[in-house]
C-alpha cells in the first residue's frame, strides 16, 4: 500500500488505534480499481473499421477500458450501433457483447465476441426466428460433441421449440445461431458461422495464424441449458 501521511493520530489512552488523514482512492492499494469496475458511469469504447465487416482488431488502451467495468460498451462506428456486455468470459479469454436491431423488417441480434489474448473480434449476425402467427422463442447455452475425434462446440443458440439434452441428434435441433466457441484437444477458436448439411454440421471458425478454417462433423448434445425469453 502506498504511504499515506506521515502522521498518524491515536485516539486518546488507545495507542494501538491508528486514525489516518482523509485519503484520496490513488492512496489505498486496489481501491481506484473497484471504483473503476463498479461505478455507474459507463465508457463508451469507439471502434472504426469498414461498415459491414464481420471481423477486426482492438488495441490494448481499448481493451483495458472494456475489463475495468461490466458496464462499459462498444460503438461500432460505421455501422452505427452499440454493443453490450453479455457474456463475461463463460470461456476463458472470451468477451461477448451483443446488439439488438432492426433490419429489412425482421429484429436481428448481432454479437461480437473479443479473444481477448489475440485483442481480435468476431460479429455474427442473426435473425431472430418467429413462428408463424406468434410463439415463444428459447434461448439456449449448449456443448456439443463430435461424433469422431475430440472436437467440442459451446454455443449460444435461439429455437422456437425448447430442445433439451434428451435431442441426442442435432439435425433435429432448429439451429439459429448467436455466438460460439470451438474446443479442439489444444486450443480454442471464435465461431463465425454454423450451416446444417443433412446430419452434420458445417463448423467455420476464426484461427488467429491461418485466418478462416472449418470443420464438417457430427455432434451430439452434452449439456443444454436453457431460458425461456
Amino acid at each position: 500500500m502506498s504511504e499515506i501521511k506521515n502522521t498518524i493520530l491515536h485516539p486518546e489512552n488507545q495507542p494501538d488505534i491508528h486514525l489516518y488523514p482523509k485519503t484520496s482512492t490513488d492512496q489505498v492499494e486496489g481501491l481506484q480499481e473497484f471504483v473503476e469496475r463498479y461505478s455507474s458511469d459507463s465508457i463508451k469504447v469507439s471502434i472504426n473499421v469498414p461498415k459491414g465487416a464481420s471481423n477486426g482488431n482492438i488495441t490494448d488502451e481499448q481493451l483495458t477500458i472494456l475489463q475495468k467495468s461490466d458496464l462499459n460498451y462498444i460503438e461500432m462506428i460505421n455501422d452505427k450501433e452499440l454493443y453490450y456486455l453479455n457474456d463475461n468470459g463463460h470461456e476463458d479469454d472470451y468477451l461477448t457483447y451483443s446488439h439488438v436491431g432492426i433490419e429489412n423488417n425482421k429484429a436481428t441480434i448481432k454479437t461480437l465476441t473479443i479473444t481477448v489474448s489475440a485483442k481480435s473480434f468476431v460479429i455474427v449476425t442473426t435473425a431472430v426466428p418467429t413462428e408463424s402467427g406468434g410463439g415463444k422463442l428459447y434461448k439456449h447455452y449448449t456443448s456439443l460433441v463430435a461424433s469422431v475425434g475430440a472436437a467440442i462446440l459451446h454455443l449460444y443458440v435461439y429455437s422456437i421449440s425448447p430442445i433439451s439434452k434428451a435431442y441426442n441428434d442435432v439435425s433435429v435441433i432448429p439451429l439459429y445461431f448467436i455466438s460460439g466457441i470451438y474446443q479442439d484437444p489444444s486450443n480454442y477458436f471464435v465461431i463465425m458461422e454454423i450451416i446444417r448439411n443433412d446430419t452434420k454440421l458445417k463448423v467455420y471458425y476464426l484461427s488467429a495464424s491461418n485466418g478462416r478454417l472449418e470443420i464438417e462433423q457430427s455432434f451430439n448434445i452434452l449439456t443444454d441449458n436453457l431460458t425461456e425469453l
